[in-house]
C-alpha cells in the first residue's frame, strides 16, 4: 500500500511517482488523455490553419484563449483526477477509472472555479511586479488536489493551499523546475526523432509528448499535495 502519511524528499518524491506511473501508466494516460488529448488536437488545428511564423490576428487569440482553457480548465482537471487514483492507491486499492471518476466529477465545478480564481490572480501578480506573479502561482499550486480531495468551496480551497505551502515555497520551486527539465528534454527528444518526419507524424508526436508530460506532471502534483498535508500532520504532531 502506498504511505501517503509520510513525508518525503524531493528524490524519494520522483522516485515514487516514477514506480507509481510505470505501475498505472495506462490508468494514468487515460485519465490525463480525455482532455490532453482533445485539447492538443485542437490546438494544431488552430496552428495548422496559417504559417506558424506568421499567424494572423485572430488565431494569435484562439492561442491565448486556448492557453487560458488549458490553465483554468485542463491542468486542473487533469490533476483533481490524478489526486484521487492516488488517494485510492494510499487506500489500498487498485485504482481504475471507474472508481477514480466516481470520485472526482462531484468536486469538478470547485476545482474548476478555484483554479480560474488562481489563475486571474497569478496573471494580475505577473502584469503588475512579475514576482507576486510567480509567488501566487507557488502557493496555490495544489489549490486544484485541494478543492478535489476536501471539497468545500473555491475560497476555502484557496485558504488551504495557502496553508499547506506555508514554508514550502523552495520546495515547490525545487520541483517544478525538475519538471520543466525533464519536459524540455522530451521535447528536445521528439523534436530530434520528427524532425525531418511528415507534418502528420510530427503533430502526433506533439500530441504523445503532451500526454505524457501532463499525465507525469498530473501524477508529482497529487503526490506533491499528500506530502504537503504529510508536513503539515507532522508539524503540528
Amino acid at each position: 500500500m502506498l504511505d501517503l502519511t509520510r513525508p518525503r524528499g524531493l528524490p524519494e518524491l520522483f522516485g515514487v511517482c516514477a514506480r507509481l506511473y510505470v505501475r498505472h501508466l495506462a490508468l494514468f494516460l487515460l485519465l490525463a488523455g480525455l482532455l490532453v488529448v482533445p485539447f492538443d488536437v485542437i490546438l494544431l488545428v488552430i496552428v495548422n490553419s496559417g504559417h506558424a511564423s506568421s499567424l494572423s490576428s485572430a488565431q494569435s487569440t484562439e492561442l491565448i484563449i486556448s492557453g487560458l482553457v488549458d490553465v483554468m480548465l485542463v491542468i486542473p482537471v487533469v490533476s483533481a483526477l490524478q489526486v484521487h487514483a492516488v488517494a485510492l492507491a494510499g487506500e489500498g486499492e487498485s485504482p481504475h477509472l471507474g472508481s477514480t471518476l466516481r470520485r472526482a466529477l462531484p468536486a469538478l465545478p470547485v476545482v474548476v472555479a478555484a483554479s480560474i480564481i488562481a489563475a486571474i490572480g497569478f496573471v494580475a501578480g505577473l502584469v503588475l511586479l512579475v514576482l507576486p506573479g510567480i509567488w501566487l502561482w507557488l502557493r496555490l499550486y495544489v489549490v486544484a488536489q485541494t478543492a478535489a480531495i476536501e471539497g468545500g468551496d473555491w475560497p476555502t480551497a484557496l485558504r488551504r493551499s495557502f496553508a499547506l505551502t506555508r514554508g514550502s515555497t523552495w520546495r515547490v520551486l525545487g520541483l517544478l523546475i525538475v519538471v520543466y527539465l525533464i519536459n524540455l528534454t522530451l521535447q528536445n527528444v521528439a523534436g530530434a526523432t520528427a524532425g525531418s518526419a511528415t507534418t502528420t507524424l510530427q503533430d502526433i508526436v506533439v500530441v504523445v509528448i503532451g500526454l505524457l508530460s501532463q499525465s507525469f506532471s498530473g501524477l508529482l502534483g497529487a503526490l506533491l499535495y499528500f506530502d504537503l498535508r504529510a508536513r503539515e500532520a507532522a508539524a503540528v504532531a
